[in-house]
């Protein structure tokens, strides 16, 4: 004689509904807390130079006062000047990579954000550049269009020609 399979009644099959449901939330919310410590590294990064005070880069400096950009050097425009210091500002960077030590360092790179000093350099690696701070152990691959509007081909020019 076969088994009679077990009929489970209206009020039952809520209850498995019920728990079931209970288990995706406590679930949903425990990958949710996951993704969002994952996520807070990730996001101190996503414009590390947005309260940037003064920018100096070689023997070149600039500070915005107001509407005005003062700069050690007169390279570049006023108005040029505060489009780099912007430019600094709103840079979120595409690529973060472990690579502090490697590469050829292009150029050096002091940053106040602030009113506290961060070193940086600008470095070239596998034909890459790459924006490295050993003191905060992180390393920006910059993209050709990330290059050129943080460091304007004048400029550029400029300071590769004084090395």
């Amino acid at each position: 004689m076969a088994a009679k399979p077990i009929r489970l009644t209206q009020k039952q099959w809520l209850n498995i509904i019920i728990i079931s449901i209970a288990f995706m939330i406590l679930l949903f919310t425990l990958v949710g807390q996951i993704l969002e410590k994952k996520l807070t590294h990730s996001t101190e990064s996503e414009a590390p130079f947005k309260n940037i005070e003064k920018l100096q880069i070689d023997n070149w400096s600039a500070i915005q006062i107001n509407s005005d950009c003062q700069q050690s050097k007169k390279l570049v425009s006023v108005n040029q000047c505060l489009v780099i210091l912007e430019e600094w500002r709103t840079y979120s960077p595409m690529v973060i990579t472990n690579e502090f030590d490697k590469g050829k360092t292009v150029l050096n790179l002091e940053v106040s954000i602030d009113s506290q000093k961060s070193s940086w350099q600008l470095k070239l690696h596998n034909q890459q550049l790459m924006l490295i701070s050993q003191e905060q152990k992180l390393a920006f691959i910059l993209t050709t269009e990330q290059r050129k509007s943080l460091f304007p081909d004048e400029l550029l020019k400029n300071w590769l020609d004084n090395k």
